[in-house]
């Protein structure tokens, strides 16, 4: 079974020895179509996860980082916070494209204030390969601020699974300002390697975690990270796992942790 652990101005600059590269991605085919992701970057909450498989990692842009529920505690669900009303029109779920075949069934809800929820798209079985992309897509109707994802069942782990939960359609309302003074603006944000090596991939270098991280594939490679908006960048930290194992190739177990003051928007 494959699948479990055996994903203002511009700010930009390259870090010696070619370890590290700021700038921003190019855009997505979701990101330049008429709707976008509305969920990228947002803060997701879930009923429980599996050890390092937090709910963070469906929002994070990454297919090969996922969400992981308790093991046999279905239903399970992840909920994303849009930060004000939006009218969505479908929602895309994602695993990690290199996983086997298997059916998730899986419902949507959505509610105005995280408390009182009602139904986007009822419960049904929907199945995931690689023919797909590991890709479904699910139309749905109505105006929410938050989208919960429940999982009912899984036939390829006993527990819910979900590398990517993307939002697609229009927010009518979203939270003012941006993020206060101090703020890591790379935290889950989109990030993309030259090369890397193993299970270490650039979506480990901005999860908030110290314990895990980027490895290059060889001495010499760049990370490329999406702030997602125009921002007034004060500074980048840089920091390795505390105690990493010997070897040349390049590692940032959390970079990217761009701080701000007065950011001109956020998305």
């Amino acid at each position: 079974m494959t699948g479990r652990r055996h994903g203002r101005r511009w700010f930009a600059g390259v870090m010696a020895g070619g370890l590290l590269t700021v700038g921003l991605l190019p855009q997505t085919a979701h990101a330049a179509a008429e709707s976008h992701n509305l969920a990228l970057g947002r803060p997701v909450t879930a009923s429980g996860a599996h050890g390092e498989y937090v709910a963070t990692h469906v929002t994070d842009g990454n297919q090969a980082s996922y969400w992981e529920g308790p093991a046999g505690a279905f239903p399970q669900w992840g909920q994303v916070d849009l930060g004000g009303k939006a009218d969505p029109d479908d929602v895309v779920l994602k695993l990690p494209a290199s996983w086997e075949p298997r059916n998730e069934t899986v419902s949507l809800q959505g509610s105005a204030d995280g408390e009182n929820f009602f139904s986007l798209a009822a419960g049904s079985v929907k199945s995931l390969s690689r023919d797909s992309g590991n890709t479904v897509t699910l139309d749905i109707e109505g105006e929410a601020r938050y989208l919960r994802v429940q999982v009912g069942g899984n036939t390829g782990w006993n527990d819910a699974q979900l590398s990517e939960v993307e939002i697609h359609g229009e927010a009518d309302e979203v939270d003012p300002g941006g993020p206060p003074a101090g703020t890591n603006l790379a935290l889950h944000k989109p990030i993309e390697a030259l090369s890397s090596t193993q299970n270490y991939v650039a979506g480990k270098a901005n999860d908030g975690s110290t314990s895990t991280y980027w490895e290059a594939n060889g001495p010499n490679s760049e990370l490329t990270r999406a702030l997602g908006a125009d921002a007034d960048v004060t500074g980048v930290v840089i920091k390795l796992n505390p105690t990493p194992p010997g070897a040349p190739a390049a590692r940032a177990s959390r970079c990217w942790d761009a701080r701000q003051v007065n950011p001109a928007s956020r998305h």
